[in-house]
């Protein structure tokens, strides 16, 4: 029986250092479950963060877009008005509005800038018309004195 009872208080004792092992064990991985929980926050924080960037980015992106569509169309249209007045051909007709167009940024570039100096020599060229009409005026009102 004394046999017995040792062979028990052992298995106890073992069965104490296995339980108190595998509590280790247990509170370990908790702890690593925590950390792991806690670099996912972090993780998905600064994907958020970083997504928040890209949105703000493509919105930023789309609004200068827009402005420079804007630009070009009033652009084309000030160029048309222009040749239609001067009773002229445009130099270079405009895209249709929202056509999409492959030209390079180069191309755009050279484009708008044979608008712009289309436009410029329509309005020179006004203002050189209204001031030889206004010499012409005066000089009928000063005839007539």
């Amino acid at each position: 029986m004394k046999g017995d009872e040792e062979r028990a208080d052992h298995m106890r004792r073992e069965l104490g250092i296995y339980v108190k092992t595998k509590e280790m064990e247990i509170l370990n991985q908790d702890n690593e479950i925590a950390d792991k929980q806690d670099d996912l926050e972090k993780a998905q924080s600064n994907a958020a963060r970083l997504q928040n960037r890209v949105d703000s980015s493509i919105l930023n992106s789309s609004d200068k877009t827009l402005e420079l569509g804007q630009v070009l169309a009033s652009i084309a249209n000030m160029e048309q008005r222009a040749a239609s007045m001067s009773k002229k051909q445009s130099s270079s007709a405009p895209p249709p509005p929202n056509a999409q167009t492959t030209e390079s940024h180069d191309q755009i570039q050279e484009r708008v800038s044979r608008q712009l100096d289309a436009i410029g020599t329509f309005v020179i060229d006004y203002q050189e018309i209204i001031r030889e009409y206004e010499d012409s005026l005066e000089q009928l009102e000063n005839d007539d004195f």
